[in-house]
Parts: C-alpha cells; structure tokens; sequence
C-alpha cells in the first residue's frame, strides 16, 4: 500500500511513470509533488502553478512531466533538472 499524505490539500490527480517507479501527483495546495514508489519518498516538489493543479502526465519516455491547472497554465516540467522547460 503506498499513502501520499504531504500535500496539504485535496489531491486531485496522480500518475505513475512509463516505467512505474515514480508517481506524480497535483494538488489544490497548487503543487505538483515526485513521489518514489520503493522509498515511497517525496523527491520533488514543483511550486509554479497559482491555483490547484487538475492534471499530470508523464511523457512516454518519462523524463518530463506535463501539468494543467486552474490557473489555466499549461507547464513542463524537467524531472532530471527538476525545472520547468
């Protein structure tokens, strides 16, 4: 069983990576949070949005993540650099 418990709002999306080693989620506290499903640790944490994050999605070959808020931003995000593209 893996509990995601850091947000601090409702979470309103999750995904796992291609290869299943990550979860993304979104949140209403406007954040996009990488989770490890072995260490089940945060690893990352993405700030950029100002209002609750509705989606995320991994691109296929995993090292970007796209996310839509209701903000009505899109942005990209770098999982290696841990930046927005």
């Amino acid at each position: 069983m893996f509990a995601i418990s850091a947000h601090t709002n409702w979470i309103n999306t999750a995904q796992f990576s291609p290869d299943t080693r990550l979860i993304a989620s979104g949140s209403e506290d406007n954040t996009v949070k990488m989770w490890d499903v072995t260490t089940k640790a945060n690893i990352c944490v993405f700030h950029d949005h100002n209002q609750g994050v509705k989606s995320v999605k991994f691109h296929p070959d995993g090292t970007c993540i796209a996310t839509g808020s209701a903000d009505k931003i899109i942005k990209i995000f770098d999982i290696r650099s841990q930046k927005p593209i």
